[in-house]
């Protein structure tokens, strides 16, 4: 499914929560990114219909939003941030609930919901009732339940919150596979699952969408403002007040890893350019030069 976005604005009385936004996206994982506050909840309540837009459109294959017909609105699958559900239902009932939901004739419920077990490894899930569930289990229940009925657009909100790294590993496994054949948005604070799986980045602020490109892109745009030295722990309060700093990491014996972000050349403390920039410094610069 090809989703365009064009030129959409949202305000909340004063504030700008979106601003004037577009980009397109189809069969591909779009990771966006942003700080608390940013936007990206309101962007996807608006591209999946949940509310109106104060101006511009989304089309999904062309058609704008509120024109859609059921069909194609059961084609999407969206995960919001703060997943709930029905406290009484157990995991196995939260599935047929979704199933009916979402159209699906009976005879097509069992083996849609074992092939979604099995993709998902919830078996230990189906007979807890959701209230009672941790929310871990919530986001992996939650997940399941929107890939039901083979979404051809999914759009999920903080889909690793909650989630151990094992299985966060094996959302981002799933969510690959799934890829060659979806269009797939998700937003996360965890970079490291932009990082691993997504091509393509959207980054907002504020409402603003400060970038969209390649992950490779981004990086390469800031490589170049990016030092790294190892200092003494005595110099970091010095580097704190002189430049930006992105991280200071301990390496033992009073010395640390400092890693900064300058726009003209640093030549003191042993500075010089990071050979490997990470996505997660990159997007830091970003944000910090756009406060």
């Amino acid at each position: 499914m090809k989703i365009e976005v064009v030129n959409i604005s949202k305000k909340y009385g004063k504030t700008n929560a979106l601003d004037d936004v577009s980009f397109t996206s189809s069969l591909e994982i779009l990771g966006i990114v942003g700080p608390n506050g940013a936007g990206k909840t309101t962007l996807f309540n608006v591209l999946t219909g949940m509310i109106k837009s104060d101006s511009g459109k989304v089309l999904l294959n062309g058609i704008e939003i509120d024109k859609v017909d059921d069909q194609i609105k059961n084609k999407i699958g969206y995960f919001p941030q703060d997943f709930e559900f029905y406290p009484e239902l157990t995991g196995m009932e939260v599935l047929e609930f979704m199933c009916s939901l979402k159209g699906l004739g009976r005879k097509e419920w069992s083996s849609e919901i074992e092939h979604i077990i099995d993709l998902m490894g919830m078996e230990n899930l189906l007979d807890i009732q959701f209230g009672n569930m941790s929310k871990g289990m919530k986001q992996k229940a939650g997940i399941a339940a929107i890939l039901l009925g083979n979404p051809e657009l999914i759009i999920v909100d903080e889909p690793t919150s909650g989630l151990d790294p094992a299985e966060r590993v094996r959302f981002r496994n799933m969510i690959s596979t799934l890829s060659s054949k979806k269009t797939i948005m998700f937003s996360t604070h965890i970079i490291s699952d932009i990082e691993s799986i997504c091509e393509n980045l959207l980054v907002i602020n504020k409402g603003n969408l400060l970038f969209k490109g390649k992950t490779t892109e981004l990086i390469t745009e800031y490589a170049p403002l990016i030092y790294e030295s190892d200092i003494a722990g005595e110099l970091c309060e010095i580097v704190n007040k002189k430049y930006t700093v992105l991280r200071n990491t301990s390496k033992g014996n009073g010395l640390f890893h400092s890693v900064i972000l300058s726009n003209d050349t640093v030549d003191q403390y042993g500075f010089c350019l990071k050979k490997n920039v990470t996505l997660e410094e990159a997007y830091l610069s970003l944000i910090i030069k756009n406060e």
